[in-house]
């Protein structure tokens, strides 16, 4: 993803959208989420996912991936410079940005509840997750 700055430039929203599809062994979709849009499901896909868990897009994305379903970032789309901006999804410690990171800790909470704390990440040091993290 082009659009994707360094770490240590990205705000806390990339950073978390992040976050969740690496501790789900996703680190290919980076920080791609069903929070933004554009995104296509099938009927199967929903059916399977359950149609509720759309109230909650990252819920919805940790039971796609925890049930093996396809999911892609087939296409880059800058969410940032064609969103409308408002004054309530601008500036840090935004209502939409609380919102966007409320919503990724719930699921992250719902998945290390029935997958265990570490996720698929084991033992793995602080030292090692960080070498992890700044080599993408």
């Amino acid at each position: 993803m082009p659009l994707l700055p360094e770490f240590g430039r990205q705000d806390e929203v990339t950073r978390c959208k992040t976050f969740l599809n690496r501790m789900l062994g996703r680190d290919d979709l980076e920080a791609n989420s069903l929070t933004a849009v554009p995104h296509a499901m099938t009927r199967q896909a929903l059916e399977s996912i359950g149609y509720a868990n759309l109230s909650v897009p990252p819920r919805a994305q940790t039971l796609a991936i925890r049930q093996g379903l396809r999911i892609e970032a087939v296409q880059t789309v800058d969410v940032l410079s064609v969103n409308r901006r408002r004054k309530t999804n601008r500036g840090k410690d935004n209502p939409v940005a609380k919102l966007i990171i409320g919503d990724h800790i719930e699921a992250l909470g719902d998945t290390m509840k029935n997958l265990g704390g570490r996720l698929q990440w084991g033992q793995v040091s602080r030292t090692e997750l960080a070498l992890r993290r700044n080599s993408l």
